[in-house]
């Protein structure tokens, strides 16, 4: 097969703005068409046009002996969760927490009955380990909050520093953490073992505490922030994310943003609101997909005024989209197909149970094994349904334009339709991100946008030159 025997591959394609169409790949190359090439295309008509054709065929819509390999390779990255071969395990050490937060998806709190993880367990769970595949893992401590036992996060790290297989590292060990039971005994252990933090800040001081409350009813913000200011000035990595709620909704986003660059933060991360957990009984807090979609939008709208004046902030959930566009590497286990639970993540929980990844540990359809009484290989093969049984699998997901861009959150799924295959188009998540890749793509041409999306892409461009096209490499 050379240039003039050539196959048109799979394309899907989309109306965007200034009569410009957006074709894509299943493989994730893409581009933009006037009305006149897409009529060629359309027409397998490109004798008289050789920069469209050379165009198509950079991009693999046009496959010859020439580039056919090229685009398996990139095909096959998409999908190459072993390629970095990095495994989060996530250790619920305890279900007891001390606030009483909106949505927590664990229901924890302190009328929790306390159940925590025994020394006898945490060999096990270091044993069932030692058993899976991964070179580099990473270990993160959930809850519950885990700094009430904080006595056992400096056991299990004794545990599994003395006894993990010497093929194995830890790349990084994480706090997941309200901050709030912190003191300085916790902070020196946390700069001495070089640990990450993950924490939650929704935003300004009113808002915060509305949605991560005591059981009294005050607030946590102050606490939240005095320990992270002293943890940043320590050297620590911190992130965090601010769940975003109908509440949310009245402060705006710029008051998120805001909040977040007065804690020195360089990215956000805006998490839709989730009805599970303590948060299914929450109605006045559910938005509609079109509120969310807008609030987000507003957002975007606000980095890119900040980056016209030299200060750069990302959003997590644009920064990722942006990635999937314009590089072949899913590293969002959230946002890529199938999802990353049970491959990218698990979640073990404190008498046993393991779950396919931590936002799913109440859904009682993602238990897959119990790391003390089984092995990873039964769990591994006890989590094959889940990449069957997702809405990836349905035509719309399928054949969506944004297919090679998108994925879907099993647990999202469970939470919203109690089943793992969404109501799509019906569904929140597919209608958010519909609009959300859309947004993206009609801002490409825009040089303010095209500015900072090359910056988050880590394109190396650092200029503004409107993007229109990106090839297989």
């Amino acid at each position: 097969m050379d240039d003039k025997t050539f196959a048109l591959n799979e394309y899907f394609t989309k109306s965007l703005a200034d009569n410009r169409i957006l074709v894509t790949t299943r493989h994730g190359s893409w581009c933009e068409l006037d009305k006149r090439e897409y009529d060629l295309l359309q027409r397998q008509n490109f004798e008289h046009d050789k920069v469209l054709f050379k165009k198509l065929k950079d991009i693999g819509i046009i496959l010859t002996e020439s580039n056919v390999e090229s685009v398996v390779k990139r095909t096959a990255l998409m999908f190459d969760d072993y390629r970095q071969r990095n495994f989060t395990c996530v250790i619920n050490l305890t279900n007891k927490c001390n606030l009483d937060c909106a949505y927590c998806l664990a229901e924890s709190g302190p009328n929790q009955d306390e159940q925590d993880m025994s020394i006898e367990n945490m060999y096990s769970l270091v044993k069932f380990i030692n058993g899976s595949p991964w070179d580099s893992i990473d270990i993160e401590f959930q809850g519950g909050e885990s700094t009430l036992r904080f006595d056992l996060i400096r056991k299990f790290v004794e545990i599994i520093e003395s006894n993990l297989d010497k093929h194995k590292e830890i790349r990084h060990f994480v706090l997941v953490t309200n901050l709030t039971c912190f003191n300085k005994e916790i902070a020196d252990y946390i700069v001495k073992k070089n640990f990450r933090i993950g924490s939650s800040l929704d935003g300004p001081e009113k808002l915060h505490d509305f949605q991560r409350a005591f059981p009294d009813e005050s607030g946590s913000y102050e606490k939240v922030v005095y320990w992270a200011d002293y943890l940043k000035k320590r050297g620590v990595h911190i992130g965090f994310s601010s769940t975003i709620t109908k509440k949310s909704l009245e402060f705006g986003a710029r008051a998120i943003i805001d909040e977040y660059m007065n804690r020195g933060m360089e990215y956000v991360m805006l998490r839709p609101f989730t009805s599970c957990g303590r948060g299914e009984d929450r109605t006045d807090l559910v938005m509609e997909p079109e509120d969310f979609f807008k609030f987000w939008k507003d957002a975007v709208d606000y980095l890119v005024e900040l980056a016209d004046n030299g200060i750069y902030m990302s959003e997590k959930n644009l920064g990722q989209m942006i990635k999937n566009i314009f590089t072949p590497y899913r590293t969002y286990m959230c946002l890529k197909r199938p999802c990353g639970a049970a491959i990218s993540q698990m979640s073990f929980m404190q008498d046993g149970p393991i779950y396919a990844c931590d936002s799913g540990k109440r859904i009682e359809a993602l238990k897959i094994g119990n790391y003390v009484s089984g092995k990873y290989a039964d769990t591994l093969l006890n989590s094959l349904q889940l990449r069957t049984l997702s809405s990836e699998a349905q035509p719309l997901c399928d054949t969506c334009v944004y297919t090679a861009f998108c994925g879907t959150c099993i647990s999202r799924m469970f939470s919203s339709w109690s089943d793992s295959v969404g109501r799509t188009p019906r569904d929140f998540d597919c209608k958010v991100h519909k609009w959300m890749f859309t947004y993206i793509f009609k801002k490409m041409n825009d040089p303010r946008y095209a500015k900072l999306f090359s910056r988050l892409a880590g394109a190396g461009r650092g200029d503004d030159t409107p993007c229109r096209t990106h090839e297989v490499s």
